[in-house]
């Protein structure tokens, strides 16, 4: 995800297929994101082993020392979170448990009974230096919600500074479990310099109708212009007056080729499968009036026929 949000900054990006679809020339883009050195140094009501954080109480935290970079962006990433509520045998298994008397026991035992175990669960990340607590939230697999996400990227803010440490707070008790726990620093040393780059060549003289858009752009080579609206399948599009494939470009936009020289863009909407709904309505009305007639002429139809 970091490396796509750098390659975002450098160009616009493509599809495989859409690719290979555009004359444009391709360029691997420069990245700089590392993951940095951390380690575990302070912990509270959890313990952590590979792999795992099982917190005995909710809101338990784990400190890391983390060797972060100066002037960067600093982000809490886990692959392949998991997480289990805590569990009544989880309980009657821990040491505490085991040495306090029969009553309290009992009365411990009685509440864990009667909670319904957790289904959604959050982290919460928060580096040392200027930065706020920032937060995941999900829902545990077996949940009937939209959950289950296992990639998580969470991002702890800017800071001039390298961070030292980072403090997660698990939220719940239970057993949180992941193939990689790590920090990652993103250094924003470039971002206004590529931000200048992808502004170079901008659509001037902007018009805006109810179902079109309308631009004049002048570039100095064979570009591409990346249009900040939602992609459709209902838009469609001419340069110079001339119908032009629009490409779905960073996931959820659209971008068209365009050769060195002064162009004029068009864009125009409609809506998806008007045209064949327009026909089936104009012909069911055609068929009712068809029916009324039939109708009216056999209820007005002497006795004697």
């Amino acid at each position: 995800m970091l490396e796509r949000q750098e390659a975002l900054l450098q160009g616009v990006v493509l599809s495989d297929g859409d690719a290979a679809s555009t004359s444009v020339a391709k360029t691997e883009p420069s990245l700089s994101t590392s993951t940095v050195e951390s380690s575990v140094v302070a912990t509270s009501g959890c313990t952590v082993s590979d792999g795992q954080v099982v917190a005995t109480s909710d809101n338990a935290t784990v400190t890391l020392s983390v060797a972060g970079l100066a002037n960067s962006e600093t982000y809490l990433v886990f692959n392949d979170l998991d997480y289990e509520p805590e569990s009544v045998l989880s309980l009657i298994s821990s040491e505490p448990f085991s040495s306090k008397r029969w009553y309290l026991k009992a009365k411990e035992l009685a509440v864990a009974l009667s909670t319904t175990p957790a289904t959604a669960y959050s982290i919460y990340g928060k580096a040392d230096k200027g930065s706020t607590n920032r937060c995941i939230t999900n829902f545990v697999s077996s949940s009937h919600m939209y959950g289950g996400k296992r990639e998580w990227t969470l991002n702890l803010g800017y800071s001039q500074d390298a961070q030292s440490t980072v403090t997660i707070t698990f939220s719940n008790a239970g057993t949180y479990t992941f193939d990689r726990m790590s920090i990652a620093c993103q250094p924003m040393d470039a971002v206004s310099s590529e931000v200048s780059a992808l502004s170079a060549n901008t659509l001037q003289d902007i018009q805006v109708g109810a179902n079109t858009v309308s631009g004049t752009i002048s570039v100095d080579a064979e570009k591409m212009l990346f249009l900040s609206i939602p992609w459709s399948q209902g838009w469609s599009a001419t340069v110079d007056g001339e119908p032009v494939d629009l490409i779905q470009a960073d996931t959820a936009f659209m971008a068209i080729d365009l050769s060195a020289g002064t162009h004029d863009v068009v864009l125009t909407y409609r809506t998806p499968g008007l045209d064949l709904g327009l026909a089936l309505t104009g012909a069911g009305l055609l068929v009712a009036v068809g029916l009324v007639v039939v109708c009216e002429r056999r209820f007005h139809r002497p006795k004697g026929d």
